[in-house]
């Protein structure tokens, strides 16, 4: 996989303050990480590797670090735990007994936690060296790192962070031929997502293409949809990003109560699952203040149910979620924000939404 040469592929160039980030998509095209390496000429690198990507293509593997010169290869197992201070140490401990320098890079490989941490530690290790990132989950490739990286805190999901991109992306649509139906599912939240705040154009593609058992999907024009999906993401963290403008927070729908909820499960529930609920419960409040009309809410329903997505949560306190709310990052002073859509194409962030509204939508969840 690794050493066969590119054929078809897209590419996505974000200009962002002090970081220009190249993004590429297309099948077989992970050969662009040796280019890149060689090109740069970094003296030391350290890879980042999903422990169960490392098993499935553990022979890959063999085979780039013996192109490499054999570079220190640390596997990490991909749950939210390691996606927490306490594996911090030891891993920056690593980058330093291996003499990482400025002129070094960490590449990660794997799903959105990878990324994270691997991110996270590029943005800060010596205040900032070169990040490759080759994700290998559809939710990591449809939600791929731009602008920002961050790890969690507790029950705070993502709560430190950085502003931070990898110099380079590669997206090799390859990795998805060995990913079990859930984590097909997992990836379709981000790119309803994307889609949803973009325009109703982009949602009704995404939707005629998810069937009601994901049949074939297989067979889906997977570098045309991870492309739309970053595409969206790409152009609103460019527009705003450091998120002083509002428009950014778009990229936050159903994030605040994803976040929250994935805290309240102790990180049990996915974020893709989370995700779901998150704009369906986004979804609830807009139409208990009267935004959102009744077809978009059942439009969007209709799409995370077919990506075998769930849209009923389970019983939890809701003094708890409503605690973690008013601490979500888009929150502040103790009021609960939230970005609401009023249209597909159309979002905006609500402040201060009374908590007895955020009640009432938590008593009607699962009936709506």
């Amino acid at each position: 996989m690794f050493l066969r040469r590119p054929q078809k592929l897209k590419k996505i160039n974000i200009s962002l303050p002090k970081k220009k980030q190249r993004i590429y998509i297309g099948r077989n095209i992970t050969s662009i990480l040796i280019d890149e390496l060689v090109t740069k000429k970094y003296n030391n690198y350290i890879i980042f590797i999903d422990s169960n990507v490392f098993s499935i293509y553990k022979n890959d593997i063999d085979k780039i670090k013996k192109l490499l010169n054999d570079p220190k290869i640390i596997p990490i197992e991909p749950n939210e735990n390691n996606k927490r201070l306490e594996c911090f140490n030891y891993l920056l401990e690593r980058c330093c007994s291996n003499n990482l320098s400025r002129k070094s890079c960490l590449i990660a490989i794997g799903g959105g936690i990878i990324g994270d941490i691997a991110g996270f530690i590029s943005s800060i290790y010596m205040r900032g060296i070169d990040f490759i990132f080759i994700p290998t989950t559809l939710m990591a490739q449809a939600d791929t790192i731009i602008g920002k990286v961050g790890i969690s805190y507790k029950s705070f999901k993502n709560i430190i962070g950085s502003f931070y991109s990898p110099v380079l992306t590669i997206c090799d649509i390859k990795f998805l031929k060995t990913l079990p139906d859930k984590e097909i599912s997992m990836g379709l939240s981000e790119t309803i997502k994307h889609s949803a705040i973009k325009s109703d154009k982009d949602f009704y593609y995404i939707k005629s293409l998810i069937n009601t058992n994901k049949k074939d999907y297989q067979k889906y024009p997977w570098e045309d949809i991870i492309y739309k999906s970053l595409k969206i993401k790409g152009d609103i963290v460019t527009k705003d990003p450091f998120d002083e403008l509002g428009y950014h927070k778009g990229l936050s729908y159903g994030h605040t109560f994803a976040n929250a909820i994935e805290g309240i499960s102790e990180f049990s529930l996915r974020h893709g699952e989370a995700v779901a609920l998150g704009m369906k419960f986004s979804a609830i409040v807009s139409q208990f203040m009267g935004i959102m009309p009744k077809d978009v809410f059942k439009e969007q329903n209709k799409i995370i149910k077919n990506s075998g997505l769930p849209i009923t949560i389970p019983p939890f306190k809701k003094e708890e979620l409503i605690k973690l709310l008013k601490r979500d990052k888009i929150s502040n002073n103790g009021k609960i924000n939230l970005v609401i859509l009023e249209n597909f194409g159309k979002f905006s962030v609500k402040k201060d939404i009374d908590s007895s509204i955020i009640e009432k939508v938590i008593e009607s969840f699962n009936s709506l």
